[in-house]
């Protein structure tokens, strides 16, 4: 009768380490590292061990994967042997050890971890830190996990498969770093506009000018040709500082800052003296790289004009650039 019960310990044991192992691989990653490192800074059990572990992040998921499959070779080995002694027949055996422990695992060794750990890896992961850092330090020492490392790096290279780990989480970053905006908000240390203003400096390396530029048509242009009155005449409607100089032929020959045109002494009979060069940006330049090219060459606006084009798709200013990041901005 002992034995019998020792026997259903060991299985329940085993069932319950592999719902560990397959629980605590979601938990590693909807663990917030928001509160990870809250922890850490308030020197809270077991989170300077867990920080350690999500540190060495790679070497850590190879030890649970290592420590899964372990478990679950051990316990379908168990119950084949058991129901071997008492059946005699070693196809049955197996038989039924896979009718058994397909859906046992699958519900309690699978599904019901990976539900728990989903919703609540920020209250586990800490609590089961110990066990995690004790089989990563005994599978790290056995060498399993550096032969590991060893065999995946090489088969990446043979695929040529990149091996850079943080280009690798790379794409999931943003979706962590908007959490941690979140979590920040509702611990009251960001306000509304600090976290839209971080959450849309999060999305402006995404966003391409074409999609926040003013349309070609729309835009203020004056004729190269015009003299002092003909452009009076046209300020007269125009709203901008800044008017974009076409030659005859419609081209784009740069733009005026009006106050230094109507300043000039004397009169004039064209605009070329004044035309200054303008900055020519594709339609798939980044809002970013739009505002980094602007600021380098202190201009304020930009043409945006698709290769090997003629015609001009539009206009972007430094402001719409920054209301990307801030919102609309007041007209004083």
């Amino acid at each position: 009768m002992m034995v019998v019960l020792l026997q259903f310990v060991l299985i329940v044991g085993l069932i319950a380490l592999s719902g560990f192992f397959s629980g605590s691989e979601t938990g590693f990653y909807r663990l917030s590292r928001f509160r990870l490192r809250l922890g850490v800074e308030e020197h809270r059990p077991f989170y300077e061990t867990l920080f350690a572990l999500i540190r060495d992040g790679r070497a850590t998921i190879m030890s649970i994967l290592i420590g899964n499959n372990l478990v679950n070779y051990v316990l379908t080995s168990l119950v084949t042997v058991l129901i071997f002694r008492r059946l005699s027949d070693q196809r049955l055996a197996e038989l039924y050890a896979t009718a058994i422990l397909s859906p046992l695992l699958f519900v309690c060794g699978e599904m019901i971890p990976k539900i728990l750990f989903y919703h609540w890896a920020d209250m586990l992961m800490p609590r089961l830190a110990w066990l995690l850092w004790a089989v990563h330090k005994a599978l790290t020492a056995t060498g399993i996990v550096a032969t590991l490392q060893w065999m995946s790096n090489r088969l990446a290279r043979l695929l040529r498969l990149g091996t850079n780990t943080a280009a690798a989480v790379d794409a999931t970053q943003r979706h962590q770093v908007f959490q941690i905006i979140h979590e920040t908000r509702e611990e009251g240390l960001l306000s509304d506009v600090q976290r839209d203003m971080i959450a849309r400096l999060l999305q402006i390396p995404n966003v391409p000018v074409h999609t926040v530029m003013t349309s070609y048509r729309k835009t203020e242009k004056v004729s190269v040709g015009c003299n002092r009155q003909d452009l009076l005449k046209h300020l007269a409607h125009a709203s901008h500082t800044r008017q974009l100089v076409c030659a005859s032929d419609g081209d784009v020959l740069g733009y005026i800052l009006i106050y230094e045109v109507l300043g000039s002494e004397g009169e004039f009979d064209d605009l070329y003296s004044f035309v200054r060069p303008i900055v020519t940006l594709e339609p798939m330049c980044s809002a970013i790289d739009a505002m980094n090219a602007l600021c380098r060459k202190r201009e304020k606006i930009a043409l945006v004009k698709a290769p090997h084009s003629r015609q001009p798709l539009g206009m972007i200013t430094l402001t719409d650039l920054v209301e990307e990041l801030t919102g609309e901005l007041a007209v004083a």
